[in-house]
């Protein structure tokens, strides 16, 4: 298998949607368990998720959730 290659466009995604479930389940056990990896996604993961507030509010998306 080859190395893939991620663009800024997949890097968007996973930071919206790891955003999107922080805040409607900080507590995530998949969510956390990506968050905790000692890599470079891991990092960037953490940072992404680190100032999102939570809220059940559905309908509402996180785009600009941040504290």
């Amino acid at each position: 298998m080859g190395k893939h290659i991620k663009t800024k466009i997949d890097y968007d995604m996973i930071d919206q949607l790891a955003r999107e479930v922080a805040r409607l389940d900080p507590a995530n056990a998949v969510l956390q368990k990506f968050a905790s990896m000692d890599n470079y996604e891991g990092g960037e993961l953490r940072k992404s998720i680190a100032d999102v507030v939570p809220s059940k509010e559905f309908g509402v998306l996180c785009t600009d959730c941040r504290g």
